[in-house]
């Protein structure tokens, strides 16, 4: 370890001819300033690449355009069956928001299931003053069906299969426990959903530190500049 930090200062000093300076003083602060400009170089490039490997493998946070409503909606007045609507919302294709492509376009938040759809449709037919009662009461037939054939589409995958599982368990048992197996799954959701925002918050902070953190180092550009220029020609 001595032995390489030995090599690095003469190297620092060859580049920068400090064997020149007599003075010993002032040659070790002009080789500390060195360092001091060295490490920085290389702490900012380590962070750029890692802005860069984040920006690449970032996963894209894929959502439901609003634009359902209306396939759902025809669909419905045309009179298909609930297996139909729920093959139209499994198979709507996601879209990722963060790009800029899709930034005008309106969709749910994450996570939103069937349920939270239907539930929508609800509030705008009646935000319109709708009089299609046909239409209306298969929204809420098919809200119904949702909540007791798929109460936990809300959930992640693996969260999913378990509750699926002890439902499956508990066979005809599972109406006696089934408000509060729904409840569980429900406070499980709102947790899920807290540790995603408490996540995008601290992803936006990290960014906003990086983005602070180049304009401190923006006085000392020129310096830098400078600095690697001498030492690599």
């Amino acid at each position: 370890m001595q032995h390489t930090l030995e090599t690095f200062k003469g190297w620092i000093d060859k580049k920068l001819d400090l064997n020149r300076i007599s003075n010993s003083v002032v040659r070790g602060i002009l080789r500390r300033y060195a360092v001091v400009v060295f490490m920085s170089f290389l702490v900012t490039i380590v962070i750029i690449l890692k802005i860069a490997i984040m920006m690449i493998f970032e996963r894209p946070m894929l959502q439901i355009p609003k634009d359902i409503k209306i396939e759902l909606a025809q669909a419905i007045r045309k009179g298909c069956l609930f297996e139909d609507a729920k093959y139209i919302f499994d198979n709507e294709e996601r879209i990722d928001a963060n790009l800029l492509s899709n930034r005008n376009v309106a969709v749910f938040k994450p996570n939103t299931d069937m349920i939270d759809v239907l539930d929508e449709m609800i509030y705008d037919y009646y935000q319109r003053n709708g009089k299609d009662s046909f239409y209306i009461e298969q929204l809420y037939a098919f809200k119904k069906e949702a909540k007791e054939k798929y109460p936990f589409d809300k959930l992640k995958p693996t969260e999913k299969s378990l509750f699926e599982k002890l439902r499956a368990d508990a066979d005809t048992s599972y109406k006696t426990i089934e408000s509060d197996v729904i409840a569980i799954a429900d406070e499980l959701n709102n947790k899920n959903e807290e540790i995603e925002t408490y996540l995008a918050e601290a992803e936006a902070s990290y960014i906003l530190s990086i983005i602070a953190f180049f304009i401190s180092l923006a006085p000392f550009l020129p310096l830098l500049w400078r600095f690697f220029k001498k030492i690599f020609t």
